[in-house]
């Protein structure tokens, strides 16, 4: 998955990950706005479909594998998610 960098004024900086959907959508209006695209291909959550997981909004990323499973197979957005409720490094 994609990741974006952006600094701001006083040398500190944002970090934007997204899904291959989101950055397609976004990309564009990021590089207008400074970000640089610093990683393509990383497994990451997307930050901007973290927004409506299930597993992050309930705080369910610590659960078991059953319990993390079952909520992913609840989601409506299960076929685009790149984790499916799995950890990467």
């Amino acid at each position: 998955m994609p990741t974006w960098k952006q600094k701001n004024e006083i040398g500190g900086s944002r970090v934007c990950h997204l899904c291959e959907r989101c950055n397609e959508r976004l990309d564009d209006a990021l590089l207008a706005e400074g970000w640089i695209l610093v990683r393509d291909g990383e497994p990451v959550s997307c930050s901007e479909c973290s927004l409506r997981c299930a597993l992050t909004a309930q705080e369910l990323w610590g659960a078991a594998d059953a319990i993390r499973y079952a909520a992913c197979e609840a989601c409506p957005d299960i076929t685009a998610c790149a984790l499916k409720g799995r950890y990467f490094c």
